[in-house]
């Protein structure tokens, strides 16, 4: 999603993972005391983006076992993961009505819209939500088919897809099933309404018959590729690469802050180069760990061995992480220890990060309210993706 202009243009505007010096217009001097708020801010966001997963994916309490409570307590209607998602869901449309609403006043007086429609189009509109539904679900299995060098069996494909679309419907991703009314209004819709895209699910084909489109999905001939979600989110993933990711300097300078936000710098932009791939990686201007020879120098000594252990650190990572993928999809017993260990793991990381997102949302509405009886909120306590923050009016 980085390397997407208009996403990251999104994150711009709404200060969201970017630096403070990327979010206005005005040349500022960037100081230690920033450069670390800026730090702890994202790494904030980040944590939160691993709550809202650990919320939708959380593992079933022991009073639900007691109960003997369906499957995926979480995600279904009153559930953590449930409310978390639709919570995500109002803010998008928050967001989103903030942007179109923003306006700036120009030399001559005159107000403009700042968000760019022409360029970017509607912010964080279907394109852009499917896009990033397609990085959380098929990118994750060809992430475990680069690093197990196998991929997974097709029944767990679908199952994770499965599980993804309905995540997707919950943060607003129209399905052909449910999109106005089932897929039967299709058949009513003009040609200038677009199909939903619907990445996780089944490719559903269509026929123009007297200007209108005409559902396939019943047509023998047909029957097998419309059925297959595999085929149609493989494919989905493909054009979303093909004709979104063009990094521009803003994608450069996002990926920059977020490698930087962690020491061992050099060694997670070698991970990044490894799963990206070199062309994308010098798009978007992640360095590589490299030797620069100038003699039988202190200098050049140093550097030669830095590049060495970064480069068997790195390798024994991705060796340990294939061997620990392999291990546990090739042996039941072992999988199934993995599970519960990840599972107490996802509920401790979960136990801990909603006490701190509730002293944190606590303190930014009281930071909000003493802002209101004073002055407008600054850039530094303003956060726009906080569910007790109001718009800002000044952006």
């Amino acid at each position: 999603g980085f390397s997407i202009p208009k996403i990251v243009e999104v994150l711009i505007r709404t200060r969201y993972l970017v630096p403070s010096h990327l979010t206005t217009e005005k040349k500022t001097v960037r100081t230690t005391q920033s450069t670390n708020h800026d730090r702890k801010r994202s790494e904030e966001r980040l944590i939160d983006t691993g709550g809202f997963l650990a919320c939708c994916f959380a593992p079933p309490t022991p009073s639900d076992s007691e109960n003997n409570a369906q499957a995926a307590t979480s995600l279904r209607p009153g559930g953590k993961g449930w409310e978390a998602a639709l919570q995500v869901r109002v803010l998008h449309a928050k967001v989103r009505r903030s942007l179109l609403q923003s306006k700036k006043i120009g030399s001559d007086g005159q107000t403009t819209p700042r968000w760019d429609i022409e360029r970017y189009g509607v912010p964080i509109n279907q394109e852009d939500m499917a896009a990033t539904l397609l990085a959380f679900s098929v990118n994750v299995l060809l992430g475990i088919e680069i690093v197990s060098g196998r991929p997974l069996p097709e029944t767990d494909q679908r199952d994770y897809l499965a599980l993804w679309r309905y995540l997707g419907w919950l943060l607003g991703v129209h399905t052909a099933e449910t999109h106005n009314g089932g897929s039967s209004s299709f058949n009513s819709r003009k040609l200038k309404d677009l199909i939903p895209i619907d990445p996780c699910g089944p490719r559903k084909l269509f026929k123009v018959e007297e200007g209108r489109l005409e559902s396939l999905e019943h047509d023998a001939k047909h029957i097998d590729l419309a059925n297959d979600p595999l085929i149609h989110s493989y494919a989905a993933l493909e054009s979303m690469v093909l004709h979104l990711l063009h990094p521009e300097q803003s994608s450069r300078d996002l990926v920059a802050h977020l490698l930087s936000l962690r020491r061992f710098f050099i060694f997670r932009s070698e991970v990044c180069r490894k799963f990206l791939g070199d062309p994308l990686s010098d798009e978007l201007g992640i360095p590589r760990s490299s030797v620069h020879w100038m003699g039988w120098r202190k200098e050049s000594l140093h550097n030669f061995v830095r590049h060495v252990i970064v480069k068997f650190f790195l390798y024994f990572f991705l060796v340990f992480l294939r061997c620990y993928t392999l291990l546990t999809m090739m042996f039941p017993s072992i999988r199934s220890r993995a599970i519960v260990w990840h599972a107490r793991l996802e509920t401790r990381f979960m136990q801990i990060w909603e006490k701190s997102h509730k002293k944190r949302m606590s303190n930014a509405s009281s930071a909000q309210k003493n802002a209101e009886s004073l002055k407008p909120p600054t850039n530094n306590s303003y956060c726009p993706f906080s569910m007790v923050m109001s718009p800002d009016p000044t952006k």
